[in-house]
């Protein structure tokens, strides 16, 4: 038994749609929300106890003034600890100090464009961190240290955790590097972020096969109606 047109229009819409939401589906990058760090008041909270001071898990960083606040660690205002504002219940790194930076690596492919999304916020109860202080992400084409593909440079203007994003073309590498820096000139205050995610923006082809889907789900209904 054939099917008829207007199943092959519905048939074709549906998978129009699941490839192009597959496309560009978003992936926390490994720890990207920073739960489950345990507190290490010897060092600071979110030491990862692998040799690393404040270095939380499967992130990297270039000094001890980097580290992780939030329920999962202890150090959470809620709970009589004075950095993290009363209205977030995750966890989140900070940059203590300019230069502090911590940076983890992610898998891409090669040529194709991404977007990253995180959220930032001066760091509560701290006098230092006021409007002005500047966090930058980027990204590197590599490891660590690799050739720098693009740049995001951000002023949060609050304690309260606001969202960023940036888009990027991947190079030749099939792992790239984010590194979230205080990238503040001076003596500077600290500065959080978290909930690092990024997904692959769709190619025109996709996005045009999304268009035929939805033309043709379009037709499906009037056809019914």
């Amino acid at each position: 038994m054939g099917i008829s047109l207007q199943g092959k229009w519905a048939a074709f819409a549906a998978m129009a749609v699941a490839a192009t939401a597959t496309a560009a589906s978003a992936a926390m990058i490994t720890n990207g929300n920073f739960a489950g760090n345990a507190s290490s008041y010897s060092i600071w909270p979110g030491y990862d106890g692998n040799g690393n001071p404040g270095a939380p898990q499967d992130w990297g960083t270039n000094n001890n003034t980097a580290g992780v606040n939030g329920v999962d660690t202890g150090f959470y205002s809620a709970r009589g600890a004075p950095f993290s504002p009363q209205n977030f219940t995750g966890d989140f790194a900070f940059l203590q100090n300019a230069g502090t930076a911590l940076y983890a690596y992610f898998t891409v492919t090669p040529g194709q464009t991404y977007t990253i999304t995180y959220q930032d916020a001066l760091r509560y109860n701290d006098p230092r961190s006021t409007p002005g202080l500047v966090l930058s992400a980027y990204v590197e084409n590599g490891a660590i240290g690799s050739p720098t593909l693009f740049t995001n440079n951000t002023t949060p203007g609050s304690t309260g955790f606001q969202n960023e994003s940036f888009t990027y073309t991947a190079g030749t590498s099939t792992i790239d590097t984010i590194v979230f820096q205080n990238a503040t000139a001076g003596n500077a205050g600290t500065l959080d972020f978290t909930n690092v995610s990024y997904a692959a923006v769709p190619e025109p082809a996709a996005l045009g096969l999304f268009a035929l889907g939805g033309l043709g789900l379009m037709l499906v209904r009037r056809k019914r109606a």
